[in-house]
């Protein structure tokens, strides 16, 4: 629960080459967990443009992280597009299953 501590640390960390994907990515739980959804989101798209390769973990990971924000946020529809794509890469992802078949009757009806 000590995020506003923990922020700092992270960006500090991020400019080793070597942890610059895990630290954005901490610092996009640190806003998600604050209810920060807008930095969130927009920590996780330049996470998510940094990746080598879309079908890695950690790209697993901050998509997720990124559809979670948008829909914490209201944003139902960018959500669902998200989670399509990830389900399309790794449909056993987490819930991934659950959260499109929600969504998609929430952005439908």
């Amino acid at each position: 629960g000590q995020y506003d501590k923990a922020i700092p640390l992270f960006q500090e960390a991020q400019h080793d080459a070597k942890l610059r994907l895990a630290s954005m990515t901490k610092i996009g739980l640190c806003f998600f967990l604050k209810g920060w959804y807008e930095d969130t989101i927009d920590i996780f798209q330049k996470a998510l443009s940094e990746c080598p390769s879309e079908e890695s973990a950690i790209a697993k990971d901050i998509r997720y992280n990124l559809a979670r924000s948008y829909e914490e946020s209201g944003q139902k529809k960018e959500a669902l597009e998200i989670y399509r794509k990830l389900a399309q890469l790794d449909f056993s992802y987490k819930d991934v299953g659950q959260r499109i078949d929600i969504l998609r009757k929430d952005v439908t009806s």
